[in-house]
């Protein structure tokens, strides 16, 4: 298929296909706030904080690519723009060798270390203890499969594709809580819970490479112009650093759930990441955002510095114009909200959670777009780097905080290194601007000022007040987007 280059940076098609990566993420978010009362009341804490230690181990694997993914996006996008488009299915092929023999890896160290990782979390006498072992091993034989799909998606990805993906990301989204909660209605065991979920995995690829095939030109291709060893030397030598980003990013998502696992209880998992589970899927916005800007300026940064400012620059407002009122509703009603939703139990605890944590996210929003301009500038060693510094303050601190603080200090740990992340970025992609006239460290600073209207939510005050604070919050947004009107129309390319 022949792809007009121009055609794939229209403003137009950039904020539909931001909207259809957002539905894509938004409906399994509607799915889990309905699943996620019935499952921890059906489960019990303990059994319900082993299952989100499963749905973190299956979200490790998927983004554990070395890099290859935004290696491939980033040359299937570039090879669109610079006409080039005839070497992306050998391109595409080199990936998939590459990351099945990455899965075989992945899935065997998994296997083997299920013991040990099982015997650290569980004491000797837990009834869980099995279980839990038999359904790492189950998840590393399908290693593979959940490799795959982030690889289809990054070809589907660099052809703005969205909206075929963000139907088949909502499917697999959604039947991420719909099976658990009829298998707990037909009360199945939480091994056949995962047995389904990854057999939904296999079918999920099957429905990407379906959706990928308008885009290859299969009786052009040779094993003569594979290239094998050329497309493999290119994307390990940029997705190499990436890969140290990749392999450290689902750690941090997913360790402060095992560090707390580990030095407090499995049920504290629940109390902990059930907040969680709703606060960080605001990131979807900048995700969602990210994904789209990162395929179009990897298209435009070699040949038009102007289109590529404009799509940083109002891909960094309209991520912190659509966080915002999120963030500031979560944090004012934190604790409202976790009562309503899953009861005094957790919102006990959880309400203080979700307000650190929140903050967080709300820089971490902007983050995500510094870290796609970097790679698209070919300055992956920089976030490599970076995170490295990061994770190592990182564990240290997820430790000693929850050793002297519980679970607010996990929380405290977790939100400052994305503050922190965020700093850093900004700064360093902000260095490497080149020509361009960017936003980045201008937006760190529209946020922090941000943060502080959100201070009463940590007061002890009524809802009446909070109802009040967050009227006058709703009437300045307001007010701000009548009198923009006609910027923010055209920030979202009306």
């Amino acid at each position: 298929m022949n792809t007009n280059k121009t055609s794939l940076l229209r403003g137009k098609l950039l904020a539909k296909n931001s909207v259809y990566s957002f539905i894509g993420m938004i409906l399994p978010m509607i799915a889990g706030l309905i699943a996620i009362p019935f499952l921890i009341n059906k489960l019990g804490e303990e059994s319900f904080g082993l299952l989100i230690l499963f749905w973190s181990t299956i979200s490790y694997i998927t983004m554990l690519d070395f890099g290859l993914n935004r290696a491939a996006t980033k040359y299937f996008a570039q090879n669109i723009g610079m006409l080039k488009e005839s070497e992306n299915l050998s391109l595409l092929m080199t990936s998939i060798v590459f990351v099945l023999l990455v899965g075989i890896l992945a899935g065997s160290v998994l296997f083997l270390g299920s013991d040990l990782l099982v015997n650290k979390i569980f004491s000797e006498d837990s009834s869980l203890k099995l279980l839990a072992n038999n359904c790492f091993k189950l998840i590393s034989f399908y290693s593979p499969v959940l490799l795959l799909i982030p690889t289809i998606s990054a070809f589907l990805r660099s052809y703005q594709n969205f909206k075929w993906l963000s139907i088949v990301t909502s499917i697999n989204g959604i039947l991420n809580y719909v099976i658990p909660v009829f298998a707990v209605i037909w009360s199945l065991s939480l091994f056949d819970i995962i047995k389904a979920l990854l057999i939904v995995k296999v079918l999920i690829l099957l429905a990407l490479i379906g959706g990928s095939a308008n885009f290859i030109n299969v009786s052009k291709f040779s094993t003569e112009k594979l290239n094998l060893i050329q497309n493999m030397r290119k994307l390990i030598k940029f997705g190499g650093w990436v890969s140290v980003s990749n392999f450290l990013t689902p750690l941090f998502e997913y360790s402060d759930r095992f560090i707390i696992a580990t030095y407090l209880t499995v049920s504290a998992v629940a109390i902990y990441g059930t907040p969680l589970e709703i606060v960080l899927k605001v990131g979807m916005i900048a995700v969602a955002i990210s994904g789209v800007i990162f395929a179009a300026i990897s298209n435009s940064i070699e040949h038009d510095f102007v289109k590529t400012e404009k799509i940083i620059n109002k891909g960094l407002s309209a991520t912190t114009l659509l966080s915002y009122p999120i963030i500031i509703t979560l944090t004012l009603f934190a604790n409202e909200g976790l009562t309503w939703w899953v009861g005094e139990g957790i919102s006990a605890e959880g309400a203080l959670v979700l307000q650190i944590v929140a903050l967080g996210v709300l820089f971490r929003c902007s983050t995500n777009l510094s870290i796609a301009y970097l790679h698209s500038v070919d300055k992956p060693e920089i976030t490599a780097k970076t995170h490295l510094v990061e994770f190592v303050l990182y564990i240290l601190s997820l430790v000693i905080m929850a050793k002297f603080f519980g679970l607010y200090g996990v929380a405290i740990a977790h939100s400052g290194r994305l503050i922190l992340d965020n700093i850093l970025m900004s700064y360093f992609a902000q260095k490497n601007s080149k020509e361009m006239n960017l936003d980045f460290i201008k937006n760190s600073k529209i946020i922090f000022m941000l943060t502080l209207t959100s201070i009463p939510a940590f007061l002890s005050i009524s809802i009446i007040i909070k109802l009040i604070w967050w009227t006058f919050l709703a009437i300045a947004y307001l007010i701000y987007v009548y009198k923009n009107f006609k910027e923010l129309n055209t920030l979202f390319q009306k």
